[in-house]
């Protein structure tokens, strides 16, 4: 009884003052490698636009792209460009941006997008030729000199009865005015060339495409908000995207006339733009990159 008494005191004292050996602990220190900055070599593109001047003479200051097959007969598309406008043309005389279609023949036969930014009502406005009339359709916008824009034009010609949209930065215009209802079937417009600023317009232009699909409000807003060359990622159904940047050797260009030999290269299928025409008041128009313009 004794010897028993005595183990559980023992085996108390045990559990009071603890029987563990510790083992210490080593800490490991992993050396943190200083960060280092890395600088990418690769070069960065940036805008360069085209200044399509105008002397006030019904001149043309144009760039022709003759062999841009993607665009012909399209029956669904948007076309959408950044413009900075210097000044407009006289009261009710159109500041034309692009066009697809032969003007000198009566009836025209293609399609066409004009701004009036000197009329009483400041539109912009679609013309898509028919074989019986073609349809006309305005849309309500006042842009001043000196301001940057994006404007867009999208149209499905898959039903005579469609509208086409406007965008202006992103927001869609309304309401669109139906000037005349289209009548019968479109024309053939593959015989014609595709032609930006080809008549009485003074100021900027760049980030030209063209999609072969309606693009939604909110893709277009994307684009509209992008700030530098193709950040947006809205490629989807993208056929025609002229390379109107600053990039390599067309940096050279800041501030220089844009010549007949100087080509503008369509960065999706390669087709080739050339400052031309065939009218006498013919103007060269300039290259400015991004440094210029300041349109970031």
């Amino acid at each position: 009884m004794k010897r028993l008494l005595t183990l559980l005191i023992f085996v108390f004292v045990l559990l009071i003052t603890g029987c563990k050996s510790e083992t210490p602990v080593v800490e490991t220190v992993v050396p943190v490698e200083p960060t280092i900055a890395v600088v990418s070599t690769e070069e960065v593109e940036e805008y360069m636009a085209i200044r399509f001047p105008d002397t006030g003479t019904d001149d043309w200051s144009q760039i022709e792209f003759l062999n841009a097959t993607v665009l012909d007969n399209l029956t669904t598309f948007t076309i959408m460009a950044r413009l900075n406008w210097i000044d407009f043309q006289g009261a009710g005389i159109s500041n034309k941006l692009f066009w697809k279609q032969e003007q000198w023949i009566t009836p025209s036969e293609g399609w066409s997008i004009v701004y009036y930014g000197n009329a009483a009502d400041k539109v912009l406005e679609f013309t898509f030729d028919r074989q019986t009339t073609a349809g006309v359709w305005d849309g309500p916008i006042d842009m001043s000199t000196g301001t940057n824009y994006h404007v867009a034009v999208s149209y499905d010609d898959s039903s005579v009865v469609n509208d086409p949209e406007f965008h202006v930065d992103g927001a869609i215009l309304a309401p669109v005015t139906e000037v005349v209802t289209p009548v019968g079937i479109p024309y053939d417009d593959s015989s014609y060339p595709f032609v930006i600023g080809p008549r009485d317009i003074d100021g900027y232009m760049w980030d030209l495409r063209i999609y072969d699909r309606v693009l939604s409000t909110a893709e277009i807003k994307q684009i509209s908000d992008a700030r530098s060359f193709g950040e947006d990622g809205i490629f989807d159904g993208l056929i025609f995207w002229p390379k109107m940047n600053g990039a390599s050797t067309l940096q050279s260009w800041d501030g220089a006339a844009l010549s007949k030999t100087t080509q503008i290269v369509d960065s999706i299928n390669g087709f080739l733009g050339t400052p031309d025409s065939d009218d006498v008041n013919f103007v060269t128009p300039y290259g400015y990159a991004d440094d210029y313009l300041n349109i970031r």
